[in-house]
């Protein structure tokens, strides 16, 4: 596992020192054709491509205390458990402004000790308290409880909420547990030979079900896992923002991932290396008619393409390489208002499989609206 991991890494540094920066105005320069050139004046923005890698930092704030364990995205805020070892030491948790960690509100929790993951459901927090029992708690976002039911194994540390069920991380065994709010065991996971020992963990929705986020405390890298079926299969990883420290917790705040670590008080807010475009300035069509990242990215043989139409319409999808080109033309018809989707299998309009590199694709509707993204193709 560890070497696979450092080749993946290799071929990821040659990619971006020796691909990546002769591609670099060739991308922007048909990014801008293909979106319909630069803007003139008084017209809106199209959005642009922000150049980062996987794992990236975008910025970083203070937290008020070192020990920081679980760390979980709420409504707009950040809430942090501040771990504590000793049983007359209170379990602190923060409500920080995420703009620059300033501490919103303070809350005592009524259990003392190791106090360590913690999730949001849409409307109460789970925590995990690790020490000296094995409790998962229901916690109102002001720390007051409202059930709790022993945890699944003897070693929790990590806690998610994947929109219908909790997942549980046992660090010893490396298994993880999906359990109803009830502690009624659904299924397992093994994470064996992926994962050294799992920390925190959070479930992204946006990179469709069986896609879990888990940091590696020894690994001291950030995964991201597949867990859809009985074993746990690596997709990514990438490392500490702060190499040579201890991960602890991680959340997603709908964009990027925010993580922790154990020795340093501060939180680090990263790219989770899913390529796409980010809007840097909203313009009008973004808030019309909708072009979705492809899922999966990067892809070997298929990927989905969703896109929205806010009213009846007539719409083109088509498929560009990197010198512009043509490929091929996935959807050329009227769409009904709604939700699309499209698979592209890789191929141009001659039914040839095309090479690996990147691809643009780009939706226009009949009214000239224009959204564009990129995808990376690897055979």
């Amino acid at each position: 596992m560890y070497m696979s991991k450092l080749v993946s890494r290799f071929i990821g540094i040659i990619f971006v020192v020796v691909v990546f920066p002769i591609t670099l105005i060739a991308q922007i320069t048909l990014e801008q054709s293909l979106a319909g050139g630069s803007p003139q004046a008084g017209e809106q923005k199209h959005p642009i491509e922000r150049l980062r890698g996987p794992g990236d930092t975008i910025r970083s704030i203070p937290t008020p205390e070192d020990r920081i364990m679980g760390i979980e995205w709420v409504r707009d805020t950040l809430y942090v458990l501040r771990l504590c070892y000793v049983i007359s030491d209170p379990s602190l948790l923060y409500k920080l402004d995420p703009a620059d960690g300033s501490v919103l509100s303070q809350f005592l929790l009524p259990f003392p000790s190791a106090v360590l993951g913690i999730t949001f459901d849409g409307n109460d927090l789970w925590v995990v308290k690790w020490e000296p029992d094995h409790i998962i708690y229901q916690i109102t976002t002001s720390g007051i409880p409202i059930s709790s039911f022993p945890a699944p194994s003897s070693y929790p540390r990590g806690i998610a909420w994947d929109g219908e069920y909790l997942w549980i991380g046992d660090a010893q065994s490396e298994v993880l547990y999906q359990v109803d709010t009830l502690g009624t065991i659904i299924r397992t996971v093994s994470m064996t030979g992926v994962i050294d020992w799992s920390m925190g963990m959070v479930w992204v929705p946006e990179h469709t079900n069986g896609h879990l986020w888990v940091n590696d405390y020894y690994g001291n890298d950030i995964n991201q896992l597949d867990v859809s079926g009985s074993n746990a299969v690596l997709i990514q990883d990438f490392p500490h923002p702060a190499p040579g420290n201890y991960l602890e917790g991680i959340c997603y705040d709908g964009q990027y991932l925010w993580v922790a670590d154990y020795n340093i008080a501060r939180l680090w807010q990263i790219d989770d290396g899913v390529m796409g475009i980010v809007d840097d300035a909203v313009s009008v069509s973004s808030r019309t008619f909708q072009l979705s990242q492809n899922y999966p990215n990067p892809f070997r043989q298929s990927t989905s393409i969703r896109y929205f139409v806010p009213r009846n319409a007539h719409v083109e999808l088509a498929i560009y390489n990197i010198q512009g080109q043509l490929v091929r033309t996935i959807v050329k018809r009227v769409e009904t208002a709604g939700i699309h989707s499209i698979s592209w299998d890789g191929r141009d309009t001659e039914g040839r499989s095309v090479i690996s590199g990147i691809y643009f694709y780009k939706l226009e509707s009949s009214n000239s609206i224009k959204e564009v993204r990129k995808m990376l193709l690897l055979r």
